[in-house]
């Protein structure tokens, strides 16, 4: 990219930045299309100070209240809490990319700690309806 901005006359890292941005965007439209990280996008986003910290069934009880009927019987919707951490473990990579941090962890009980600085309300509309 260096060798490109110097060809093109571009202040530096001005095309590391666009194809960074590039990829973010490309990642974003992939979680977008996972109908549990379309939800999960659209719960943090709802959190106060977007945190939320709970166990994984909390969270699956959560997520479950705002999906619709047919949202919970596909094929990418966790049954159990199990399946929850094991797909949201898969998806963790993925969100920190986007500037939401998944956390799991282990005191009495499990736990799944959310948290994101980039999302906020106004956000919501661009992930849809769960």
């Amino acid at each position: 990219f260096c060798a490109m901005e110097k060809a093109m006359d571009l202040p530096e890292g001005k095309l590391q930045k666009l194809y960074s941005d590039s990829m973010r965007d490309t990642q974003l439209d992939g979680l977008l299309e996972h109908t549990l990280a379309d939800a999960l996008f659209t719960f943090i986003s709802k959190c106060p100070s977007g945190q939320w910290r709970g166990t994984p069934a909390n969270l699956l009880s959560e997520l479950n209240q705002n999906a619709e009927r047919n949202v919970q019987f596909s094929a990418d919707w966790p049954k159990t809490s199990i399946s929850l951490s094991i797909k949201l473990r898969a998806l963790a990579q993925g969100f920190s990319t986007q500037g939401v941090s998944i956390k799991f962890g282990k005191g009495k009980q499990r736990y799944i700690e959310l948290q994101t600085d980039t999302f906020e309300q106004d956000d919501v509309q661009d992930f849809g309806e769960y």
